[in-house]
């Protein structure tokens, strides 16, 4: 319908309890990725939790896959997925 229009996105990452988040920060601010908001919430495990990144309008792809790529490398984090292209998820499961 809009075809020149940006959608925000969403990186749901799961961290263990205890990792920390200035580590995610990080993480964004290095892949200069904007980003509007983080929310966490209690996981479906009791020591996990979930983090919703929600990342400003108008993200390149290259940007968003190399943050994801840079997500996986943290210590504690579990999993992190998005819907990148034409709606497919790309994952990294629990290990």
């Amino acid at each position: 319908m809009f075809p020149n229009r940006k959608e925000a996105r969403r990186v749901r990452v799961v961290v263990g309890r205890g990792t920390p988040l200035a580590e995610l920060r990080e993480e964004l601010e290095a892949a200069e990725v904007p980003v509007e908001r983080i929310v966490v919430r209690p996981g479906s495990a009791a020591e996990e939790d979930d983090a919703e990144l929600v990342l400003g309008k108008g993200s390149r792809e290259e940007e968003l896959l190399s943050l994801m790529h840079g997500l996986r490398r943290i210590s504690g984090v579990r999993e992190v997925n998005s819907a990148l292209i034409n709606g497919s998820a790309e994952s990294k499961p629990e290990q």
